[in-house]
């Protein structure tokens, strides 16, 4: 707490979570540069934002098998990892990435 003019103030005020913003900020991230730990951490923000207050979880399709479901759950695990043991550094969360990121060979894309 802090102390102003005799009063009592809690410093740690609670930020509200502006969806409109963040919406608008994963659209452009690119023109904002965002980096990639910016990104996917807003984009998870965005998703607690949504489950905690019953709105469709824009990482799951309605109609979703298990296994894509469970497939989804591993990748944002992995994600929030990532970004935990980045510790705020945007190149050490690229290189966890870029670490954990494996082809998949069951995916044969021909360009």
């Amino acid at each position: 707490k802090a102390v102003v003019n005799g009063q009592s103030f809690n410093q740690e005020t609670e930020v509200k979570f502006d969806r409109n913003e963040a919406i608008y900020k994963l659209a452009h991230s690119d023109e904002l540069g965002l980096s990639n730990l910016e990104t996917i951490t807003l984009s998870l923000q965005l998703r607690d934002y949504d489950l905690e207050n019953g709105l469709p979880d824009q990482y799951i399709s309605k109609d979703a098998s298990p296994a894509v479901i469970a497939s989804t759950e591993r990748a944002v695990q992995f994600y929030r990892d990532c970004i935990r043991e980045a510790n705020g550094n945007p190149a050490v969360f690229n290189a966890l990435w870029q670490e954990g990121t494996k082809d998949n060979p069951l995916l044969k894309i021909k360009y």
